[in-house]
């Protein structure tokens, strides 16, 4: 079906928008609509951008963004790793070959069932923000490596999440605590800023908020907490604004985690979809 505007000025397209998705472009689709198209090439030059962009940070694509296998593949075959918040998702990264262990599972909600077949599967890191959380992977996943989400201000995105998730700096150096005694492994610290965040200083004030943890975790009680893992959605980003992410945020790598508890063992990871 062809639809015709009279009268109207066709919208502006974003100087980011890519060539092969333009309107002239899909014009020529015969397909019925709505149906989505997404240019593979661009994906594999967005994963690179924002790697090239973070140097000595690790890259996971949040699944949750669009689980196409076809991106998955790409993304794969690229080096990125994985971010899931469901057990369906690791599943879909099983069929195509993926190994668990190289999956962060960062929904801080998870049930007990999906925990279990997640870590028997091979998937050993999971995030958490409460005592009942640490309680049930202490249970299915027995030893496994876990990280708490801080809450952080959210409020410049367009999907908040921090009144569902996040706890404060205080309380996630207890939970930490309580993380060790049930025999699992205090892992890293992570945050997310909400989905389609467009303001650079949210970043800068998370990043300040989980420089506070270590400062109160440098005793004996808690050893060695080596990652710290954020997420965001760099979707809206044009190749130019992400190649000035680091300066943009703060989040110049060798910069980013301002007290090292493990010297030479810290590692960033972000996750981006």
């Amino acid at each position: 079906m062809t639809a015709a505007h009279t009268g109207t000025v066709a919208p502006e397209i974003p100087a980011q928008w890519p060539a092969s998705l333009a309107p002239a472009t899909l014009g020529v689709i015969d397909l019925p609509t709505p149906y989505l198209v997404t240019d593979l090439d661009v994906v594999a030059q967005r994963h690179a951008a924002f790697s090239a962009a973070l140097p000595g940070v690790l890259t996971c694509y949040a699944m949750k963004c669009n689980p196409a296998p076809e991106i998955l593949r790409t993304l794969a075959a690229r080096g990125s790793s994985f971010e899931i918040a469901s057990l369906g998702e690791l599943r879909a990264l099983q069929t195509l070959g993926i190994d668990p262990a190289t999956v962060l599972y960062s929904n801080p909600v998870k049930p007990p069932a999906h925990i279990t077949e997640a870590y028997a599967a091979g998937l050993w890191r999971f995030s958490f923000d409460s005592p009942g959380e640490l309680a049930k992977i202490a249970e299915c996943a027995p030893g496994s490596a876990v990280y708490v989400r801080l809450g952080v201000d959210d409020s410049t995105s367009v999907f908040p999440l921090s009144r569902k998730f996040g706890t404060d700096v205080e309380d996630a150096y207890d939970l930490m605590l309580l993380a060790r005694r049930l025999g699992l492994r205090p892992y890293g610290v992570t945050f997310h800023v909400g989905s389609q965040c467009g303001s650079p200083a949210a970043w800068r004030a998370a990043i300040a908020a989980r420089a506070g943890f270590p400062s109160c975790a440098t005793s004996s009680a808690l050893p060695a907490v080596s990652h710290a893992l954020t997420s965001s959605t760099f979707g809206r980003c044009s190749d130019s604004q992400m190649r000035h992410c680091p300066s943009a945020t703060g989040c110049d790598s060798t910069r980013l985690i301002p007290s090292r508890l493990a010297p030479g063992s810290d590692m960033m990871v972000w996750w981006t979809g």
